[in-house]
């Protein structure tokens, strides 16, 4: 009897909404170097770049904060929910509409229909819900706080981002800036409480060490309360010097973290030094802002001191939880990646410090960190764009 030894294989399946870091973070990685690009022809070369309706400055600050992070939390809750409660997640059809929702969202300010704004947020705020719905159920039935106070920051990007509408539409006054602000600083904290969950346990399993971190929750209460303090006095009411004494308490508080967490050793680690850089950067935003009143600091340095260390330490997220949620060995991750987080320190040096230092070259400095942002995500997607699409290489 003869086999067929010519037989075809089978396609390999298409596994990009198995789970929801897949599409999210996909989309997250390719807009950022999308919208860097398209920031780039428009602030450092006055090109225009098609859209209908809003400032290319709005646009950008927007679609950083709105489109881009909020896009690697989604992906993150999508996954982490269901890997800390055991439910089940959105997956197919029901992801792919998720997604789908997203990248329309995006398409929408360079689109003429008259009442794109009004679209653009019936469409977010919608998504926002609903993925809001989809990580607070299982969170709520697994009865863990820290799950649940993660997930409750969406109805704080929820409020921001309607509030920024609603100062796009011209019903509210100031509602861009409060809402561009508070989305911000959404992000901020999401990120600062992640990374006390998560950083920790990184460390600890990738060196094989103990660091010995006593659990003290009621500074965690006293970090988030005066973070809001801060929020509240910087946004609403413009108090600077109260702004810039809880800024000096954040500053304070996180440095005591990252001691916490140091050993000699991280820096043999690629993903583990870019989280605790990444997270040394959010810190540096908070001593900028106390500066303020006091030192000639323009205000956007200290808003890219959150958003560059913003973009650091999601991209060290996105690497890690992409290779470990797909099988493959988070201790001996790709060598290039470590290029990668060398190149997103530059954007941080060249966007935030290289400014402050030599203010003369200011629009060198933008243009030089925009080009570096492009070929750190450039190849953050080209090496996992495969990883996404493909099953575990375990199944």
């Amino acid at each position: 009897m003869l086999l067929n030894i010519n037989e075809k294989k089978s396609a390999p399946r298409l596994a990009l909404f198995d789970l929801g870091f897949r599409p999210f973070f996909m989309g997250a990685g390719l807009f950022a170097f999308i919208a860097m690009a398209l920031w780039l022809l428009s602030y450092s070369y006055a090109r225009p770049i098609g859209l209908s309706v809003l400032l290319p400055v709005t646009w950008h600050a927007h679609e950083m904060i709105y489109g881009y992070a909020l896009a690697v939390i989604f992906g993150f809750l999508l996954t982490a929910v269901g890997n800390w409660t055991g439910k089940a997640m959105p997956k197919g059809g029901v992801l792919m509409a998720m997604f789908t929702l997203w990248a329309l969202v995006r398409i929408l300010p360079f689109i003429s229909l008259g009442y794109q704004l009004e679209l653009a947020m019936i469409l977010e705020l919608t998504l926002i819900l609903v993925v809001y719905i989809a990580v607070l159920l299982p969170a709520k039935q697994s009865a863990q706080s820290n799950n649940i106070a993660l997930v409750s920051l969406l109805l704080w990007m929820f409020i921001g981002d309607a509030v920024y509408y609603a100062g796009l539409l011209g019903w509210l006054e100031n509602g861009v800036r409060d809402g561009l602000y508070l989305g911000l600083y959404g992000v901020v904290l999401f990120i600062l409480l992640m990374a006390r969950r998560v950083v920790p346990f990184f460390i600890s399993k990738g060196l094989e060490v103990n660091l010995g971190i006593k659990e003290r929750p009621w500074l965690d209460y006293v970090a988030i309360i005066v973070f809001v303090l801060f929020v509240l006095s910087d946004v609403f009411f413009a108090m600077p010097l109260v702004s810039s004494i809880f800024a000096v308490v954040l500053a304070l508080l996180h440095v005591y973290t990252l001691v916490q967490w140091y050993h000699p050793d991280l820096r043999k680690k690629s993903l583990l030094w870019s989280l605790y850089l990444g997270y040394l950067g959010l810190v540096s935003g908070f001593i900028m802002k106390a500066l303020e009143p006091f030192m000639a600091i323009s205000p956007t340095l200290a808003v890219h001191a959150f958003t560059v260390s913003v973009a650091i330490m999601t991209l060290a997220m996105m690497t890690r939880v992409s290779l470990g949620h797909t099988g493959r060995d988070v201790f001996n991750p790709p060598l290039l990646l470590r290029w990668i987080f060398l190149g997103a320190i530059a954007v941080f040096l060249l966007r935030v410090l290289l400014p402050v230092l030599m203010p003369v070259q200011y629009a060198l400095w933008i243009e030089l960190s925009q080009w570096v942002w492009l070929l750190v995500f450039g190849a953050f997607f080209t090496i996992y764009f495969p990883i996404w699409c493909k099953p575990r290489v375990d199944a």
